[in-house]
């Protein structure tokens, strides 16, 4: 059954709609766009625990003691709140690498890229859980503005990577191939590392960022009882 062309007209309005407030999300400044993002955080934490398909707007309302019509003063249906969710997700990475990316030294920019992405795991577990495992149930043009934005942020890892060879720090093999490897290590420990295990967050980034970059095993000398207790915690997951 075909949508009538008032129906489909009607939807990308709400859409555009949805996607310029999606912009406005990382630093919120009305009460409605501070009140959205409350709703984005439960959402995030909704669809973790159940699942995309699973998770129900009503899900969301009852977490915020909000009843299902008023949500609707905010979105209008999952598949807003699936974007909005991941894009501000996205907006918060980008942000943050943007900083990064202003170090001078290459080999501590590439650390600080990988530290940066492994704490960010940590701290939005609930975000990255859904953008991993929820992101190809986005519509267009959800999806498109997605793939752009996480298209930025692998380029801005590929170029510390590419900089890092050339100054012979890593391996000389494609940079493509190195800068997927380096991040699919950093992605997956969002199923094992536990922000609340023995080794602290940011201890735990630091030593699986000289794993992955310094080329000396000296660099993490005195450091062997912190990596037992990150192989241990992650064995127990």
């Amino acid at each position: 059954m075909q949508r009538r062309p008032n129906s489909a007209r009607s939807q990308q309005t709400a859409r555009e709609q949805v996607i310029s407030l999606a912009e406005r999300l990382l630093h919120p400044q009305s009460s409605h766009e501070q009140r959205l993002l409350e709703i984005v955080k439960t959402a995030a934490a909704v669809f973790r625990e159940r699942g995309y398909e699973a998770g129900t707007l009503e899900d969301i309302s009852q977490q915020l003691g909000m009843t299902r019509p008023a949500l609707y003063h905010y979105v209008r249906s999952k598949q807003d709140i699936l974007f909005l969710t991941i894009n501000y997700l996205l907006d918060i990475a980008l942000a943050e690498l943007n900083e990064l990316e202003r170090q001078q030294d290459t080999r501590e920019r590439l650390r600080s890229l990988i530290i940066h992405l492994i704490t960010l795991i940590g701290r939005e577990r609930s975000f990255f859980t859904v953008f991993f495992r929820d992101k190809a149930g986005l519509e267009e043009p959800y999806l498109s503005l997605i793939r752009e934005k996480e298209r930025a942020y692998v380029a801005a890892f590929r170029r510390a990577v590419r900089e890092a060879m050339t100054a012979g720090m890593l391996p000389n093999i494609p940079e493509g191939i190195a800068t997927q490897a380096i991040l699919g290590c950093c992605n997956w420990t969002y199923q094992w590392l536990d922000p609340a295990g023995p080794v602290p967050l940011e201890q735990a980034a630091e030593l699986i960022a000289s794993f992955l970059v310094d080329p000396h095993p000296m660099h993490l000398a005195g450091k062997e009882d912190a990596s037992a207790a990150v192989a241990s915690d992650g064995q127990g997951q």
